[in-house]
C-alpha cells in the first residue's frame, strides 16, 4: 500500500521521475548484488562439492553418514538452488537499502574545492567513498559466507576422516599430513576468493 500511495503522491506533485528514478535505483540494486551474491556463493558450494574427499574411511557411524547422503544426493542440485536464491535475496534486499548511496555516486559533481590532505576534490568524500565502502563491505560479506559455506560443505565429514586416519600416524607424519591439509584448504580458499573476484 505504501508504494501506491507514494506514487499517487510524487504523481500529485508532479515529481513522478523522482519517484521511477528510486524504483528503478532500487530494482538494478536488488538484481545485480542477489545475482552477484547468489552466484559466488554457488561457485563456492560447487567448488566444495568436486573437491570433497572421494574416499570413505570406517568411522563410527558412518553406514548412518552413508544412508544420510544417499537419501539427499537426488536433491543436492534443488537444495544448492533454494540455498543460494534466499540468500540471493537477502543480500538484494539489503543491497536495495543503499539506493541513495548509489544514486548519490552516480550523479555526483565536483565541489571545485580540494582536498589539502589527499588532494582530492572534497566531493570524492560526500559521494564516492560511501559507494566504494558500500560495494567493498558487500563484497567482504560475500567472501566472508561463501567461505562459510565451502567449509560447511567440506568441512565435517572431512574433519572425522582426518582424525582417525591421523591419529595412526608418528607425530612427524602428522605434522606433514596437517600442513599439507592446511595448503590444500589455503589453495581451495584462494580459488572460490578468485572466483568470487
Amino acid at each position: 500500500t505504501s508504494f501506491y500511495t507514494d506514487l499517487l503522491w510524487y504523481q500529485s506533485v508532479d515529481y513522478t521521475g523522482v519517484f521511477t528514478t528510486t524504483l528503478r535505483a532500487k530494482s538494478l540494486l536488488f538484481f545485480v548484488f542477489g545475482v552477484l551474491f547468489a552466484v559466488a556463493v554457488a561457485a563456492n558450494l560447487v567448488v566444495a562439492y568436486r573437491t570433497r574427499p572421494t574416499y570413505q574411511a570406517l568411522i563410527p557411524g558412518q553406514a548412518e553418514l552413508d544412508r544420510y547422503r544417499t537419501s539427499l544426493d537426488p536433491y543436492r542440485r534443488v537444495v544448492v538452488l533454494a540455498i543460494c536464491v534466499l540468500l540471493g535475496l537477502i543480500a538484494g534486499s539489503s543491497a536495495a537499502g543503499s539506493w541513495r548511496t548509489y544514486l548519490q555516486w552516480r550523479h555526483g559533481t565536483a565541489f571545485g574545492v580540494k582536498d589539502p590532505q589527499f588532494g582530492k576534490d572534497i566531493s570524492f568524500f560526500t559521494f564516492d567513498l560511501p559507494w566504494y565502502r558500500f560495494v567493498l563491505g558487500f563484497a567482504f560479506a560475500t567472501i566472508v559466507v561463501s567461505l562459510i559455506a565451502e567449509g560447511a560443505r567440506t568441512g565435517a565429514a572431512e574433519r572425522e576422516l582426518r582424525d582417525v586416519e591421523i591419529e595412526a600416524l608418528s607425530a612427524d607424519a602428522q605434522q606433514n599430513v596437517a600442513m599439507a591439509i592446511v595448503r590444500r584448504e589455503m589453495g581451495i580458499m584462494a580459488v572460490s576468493c578468485g572466483v568470487i573476484l
